[in-house]
């Protein structure tokens, strides 16, 4: 039986890891951008992370109801720090009426551009801006490629974090109202927020810090959405084990701060909230080869 359901919670992280790099990129819709003006139709596909070593091309497509010489496509770029606003014109890919590109310098990795788009009829008018909201501008930040071993034990430790979890709430379930299983779900629950923490906080610290210039974004050193909602994780699946002292370490059911049933209930949420932040997105980079 625990054979079972240890391969059951195999399975079920396998899942959860194979599914997480899809959910998180089919709900990322914030990275397209339109605009209409007078006569003619843009958009634009922002790329928000570059990783490559060459100089990132940035594109823009365009329909318009009149010759395209009687307008001008300009890209507005600056780093956050500078106030002032550099230029590029954009110009048409070769063979194409509808694409038109520019090329920006390569920053360092962590460093960003804030850039928007303009296109001006020859007379200087603006027709139309992209972002329309004189206010927006999009963000390209390039990021760094991780190493290979750092990744891999990120990666090792956030699976086999996922993996005590599910088999934490399998045991959660055997346990029922009884106390007889409250000591393996205990120490699995403690495991599963250590092993969470560890693979989080410093395999994953890591990984950021190559990636991005920085250890931790979130919560309070950043506005990384992400890494926040990991501490939260990570401090809910720790904070059971206080709920559960009395079975931690030895078998005192009477010590414990919650009911076998609560038990259950608080170990199914913390599975539902662990398997929400997995799924959030740019956990788990992709394979850095």
């Amino acid at each position: 039986m625990n054979q079972l359901r240890a391969f059951s919670a195999f399975l079920l992280t396998l899942a959860l890891f194979a599914l997480a790099p899809k959910f998180g990129s089919s709900t990322k819709s914030d990275n397209y951008y339109d605009a209409k003006g007078p006569g003619l139709s843009i958009d634009h596909m922002a790329p928000n992370l570059y990783r490559g070593t060459g100089n990132p091309k940035i594109e823009l497509w365009m329909v318009a109801g009149y010759d395209s010489s009687e307008f001008v496509p300009i890209l507005y770029y600056k780093q956050p720090l500078l106030v002032q606003f550099d230029t590029t014109m954009l110009r048409a890919e070769a063979g194409r009426v509808d694409q038109y590109s520019a090329v920006l310098p390569r920053l360092p990795q962590g460093d960003s551009y804030y850039y928007y788009f303009q296109v001006l009829s020859t007379d200087g008018d603006t027709l139309v801006r992209l972002p329309a909201d004189q206010s927006e501008h999009i963000t390209l930040m390039f990021e760094g490629e991780p190493d290979l071993l750092v990744w891999s034990l990120h990666i090792a430790l956030m699976f086999l974090g996922a993996m005590y979890a599910f088999s934490a709430l399998f045991n959660a379930f055997a346990s029922g109202s009884s106390d007889r299983h409250l000591k393996k779900l205990s120490r699995k629950v403690l495991v599963s927020g250590l092993l969470m923490a560890v693979g989080s906080l410093f395999a994953g610290s890591l990984v950021s810090l190559s990636r991005f210039g920085y250890l931790w974004g979130g919560w309070p050193f950043g506005g990384n959405e992400s890494q926040t909602l990991m501490e939260v994780l990570i401090l809910y699946w720790l904070g059971l084990t206080v709920l559960f002292r009395g079975t931690i370490f030895r078998f005192r059911p009477e010590k414990n701060l919650v009911s076998p049933r609560v038990a259950l209930i608080l170990t199914l949420l913390g599975v539902l909230f662990m398997i929400g932040v997995y799924l959030a997105g740019d956990h788990f980079v992709e394979i850095p080869l």
